[in-house]
């Protein structure tokens, strides 16, 4: 979906020929040649045969702002709680734990 959006702000769509739900299965058919994917790196690197595949970021993504920088494509992530009961301390904890890593690994990315 990332992908079909960033095209999309640029009046684009995509040519798909096959659409595939699995990793594993994905990477089965581009290991054996038969065409190439946009997935996250870690599918690649805990596939336990990256040395197959060459990989290269997406270059060019907007950055949401339309300037066509040469940023990278970037998903935007979500943390997830129940909206039926509060939160525990260690939920809490752990929340800002992710939200402090994350932020940290952010202004540490070029």
């Amino acid at each position: 979906m990332l992908v079909e959006s960033e095209l999309a702000a640029r009046g684009n769509r995509p040519q798909i020929s096959l659409e595939i739900d699995g990793v594993a299965a994905i990477l089965d058919l581009v290991a054996d040649g038969a065409g190439c994917a946009v997935l996250p790196m870690n599918a690649v690197t805990t596939s336990g045969k990256s040395e197959v595949f060459h990989t290269r970021p997406i270059q060019g993504a907007s950055g949401g702002d339309g300037s066509g920088d040469s940023a990278r494509l970037r998903s935007k992530l979500y943390l997830a709680v129940s909206s039926q009961r509060p939160a525990t301390l260690t939920q809490q904890a752990m929340a800002e734990r992710i939200r402090s890593t994350l932020q940290a690994l952010y202004r540490s990315t070029p």
